[in-house]
C-alpha cells in the first residue's frame, strides 16, 4: 500500500507541474504520455497489481462472511440424563464420542425440549423413538425415522432391596415365554389407539402399610409400555410388574407420576421400584439398581420442524451422523 501511495503521489506531482507550466506561459507538452514519461516504466503493472491484492483481500473477507451466514449456529435439545443425552455428550457404551460442534440444551423432559423446538429456541430434539412419534403427532414437527443410538429398558429398583432385584431378574429369566406373550399382546398398541384398549386392565389399590404390597411408580403415558384406560392401568410394564408381585405373593400398587420424578421416587414413600420404559443409563445407576434389560430394541430419533431439509437426503445412520457432525456451534 505504501508503494501504491508513492506512485500515486508521483502521478499527482506530474499533473501539478504540467498545469504550473501552463500558468507561467510555458507551452505544455502535447500529450499525457509525454507528461508521465518520468514515472517508473512499470507503474501501470504495479498499480494493477496493488488493485488485485486489495480485491483479493475483499473477496476473502466476503467469502468468510457468506460462509458464516450459511452455517448458522445449531442447538439440540434433549432430556437430561436420558440415553439421548449420553449419546450427544459422548458415551463409550453407546459407541458415541459426543458432539462438540453444536450446543446441547438440557431439559427436564423430552416434552419440554419439544416445546422449545416449537418456540424456535432450539433447532432439533433427540429422544426415544416411541416418545418422538408421540411428540410430533399432529404438529408442525416431523421425525427423522433413522435410528441413532440403541438403548435398553430395565426396571429401576430400590438399592436397599437387593433381594427384590434378584427376584425381578429371576422372573425376567424364568418367565421369558410369558413376557414374550405380553409383548405380542401389545404389539399393535400405540399412542393413536391406546384409549380403545379392551384387553386386561389393572385397577390399583391405594398404598396400605398394613398390607404386603409391591409399590411400583410409573408414568402412564408411554404406550404400549404403560398407559391409562379409565381408572385402570395397562401395558407391558404393568403386566411385568404384576408377574413380579405374583411371584412374591404381594399385592401390586401402581403410583402414577411425572416421568422425570420416577428415579428419585424409588426408595421413598414406600415405593419399591419404577417401571415405565426406563432406559438403563450410567447416571441413573448411581441412584437405583437396574434389572436385566427386558427390552433391547429401543433407539433414539431426531425431531425437527417440517420445513427443515437438513436430513432429507439421509438413508442410513451414518448419513444422519454426518449431518450432525456438519453443524456449527456458532
Amino acid at each position: 500500500m505504501k508503494r501504491r501511495a508513492f506512485l500515486l503521489l508521483s502521478l499527482l506531482m506530474a499533473i501539478v507541474l504540467t498545469f504550473s507550466a501552463c500558468g507561467n506561459g510555458e507551452a505544455p507538452r502535447d500529450d499525457w504520455e509525454e507528461n508521465l514519461k518520468d514515472l517508473p516504466s512499470d507503474f501501470n503493472e504495479k498499480l494493477e497489481g496493488d488493485k488485485s491484492e486489495e480485491t483479493s483481500v475483499y473477496t476473502e473477507e466476503s467469502s468468510a462472511a457468506e460462509s458464516s451466514e450459511e452455517q448458522a449456529p445449531v442447538s439440540v435439545g434433549t432430556e437430561r440424563y436420558s440415553m439421548a443425552y449420553f449419546f450427544l455428550i459422548g458415551e463409550d457404551g453407546l459407541g458415541s464420542e459426543g458432539f462438540d460442534n453444536f450446543d446441547i440444551k438440557e431439559y427436564d423432559s423430552a416434552e419440554l425440549a419439544t416445546e422449545a423446538l416449537v418456540d424456535g429456541k432450539i433447532n432439533y430434539v433427540v429422544c426415544n423413538g416411541t416418545t418422538a412419534d408421540q411428540l410430533a403427532l399432529g404438529s408442525e414437527l416431523k421425525v427423522i425415522n433413522i435410528p441413532l443410538a440403541p438403548e435398553n429398558f430395565g426396571i429401576a429398583v430400590d438399592k436397599a432391596q437387593p433381594e427384590l432385584l434378584e427376584e425381578i431378574d429371576t422372573v425376567l429369566s424364568e418367565e421369558n415365554a410369558e413376557i414374550e406373550a405380553i409383548f405380542e399382546k401389545y404389539k399393535d398398541v400405540d399412542y393413536t389407539n391406546a384409549e380403545l384398549w379392551s384387553g386386561d386392565i389393572y385397577i390399583s389399590p391405594e398404598i396400605d402399610e398394613a398390607k404386603d404390597q409391591l409399590v411400583v411408580a410409573t408414568n402412564a403415558a408411554y404406550e404400549p409400555f404403560t398407559f391409562k384406560v379409565g381408572d385402570g392401568f395397562a401395558g407391558v410394564d404393568i403386566e411385568i410388574s404384576k408377574l413380579v408381585a405374583d411371584k412374591l405373593g404381594k399385592e401390586l400398587v401402581i403410583v402414577d407420576m411425572a416421568f422425570e420424578d420416577l428415579i428419585d421416587s424409588v426408595g421413598k414413600n414406600g415405593i419399591d421400584m419404577a417401571a415405565a420404559a426406563i432406559t438403563i443409563s450410567p447416571d441413573r445407576e448411581t441412584l437405583v439398581s437396574f434389572s436385566s434389560p427386558y427390552y433391547t430394541e429401543a433407539y433414539q430419533l431426531i425431531i425437527c420442524k417440517k420445513d427443515d431439509t437438513a436430513f432429507d437426503e439421509c438413508k442410513t445412520t451414518e448419513d444422519v451422523l454426518a449431518v450432525l457432525n456438519s453443524f456449527n456451534r456458532g
